[in-house]
């Protein structure tokens, strides 16, 4: 039987952790911006307050947040 190669049968996680990098390829390029509008200058320290108990994030030399799965969807609700 022939079989399209875009069918080959991908384990959950897999395709679960595809789905999460897609996330954070597509919400970091609205998110940043969005925060860069808002807070100007200071728009990479506003959102600290939105991530975990420990409110670390790690800037990218002043540039941009290296954002982990979690942090955009939070940052988007709570600023």
């Amino acid at each position: 039987m022939w079989r399209h190669p875009c069918s080959v049968m991908l384990s959950p996680q897999v395709r679960i952790n595809r789905a999460f990098d897609l996330l954070i390829q597509g919400a970091a390029p609205f998110v940043e911006p969005e925060l860069q509008g808002c807070y100007r200058d200071n728009w990479q320290e506003a959102p600290r307050g939105s991530f975990r108990e420990d409110g670390r994030i790690a800037i990218n030399q002043g540039k941009s947040i290296r954002w982990d799965t979690h942090s955009p969807l939070t940052v988007m609700w709570d600023q």
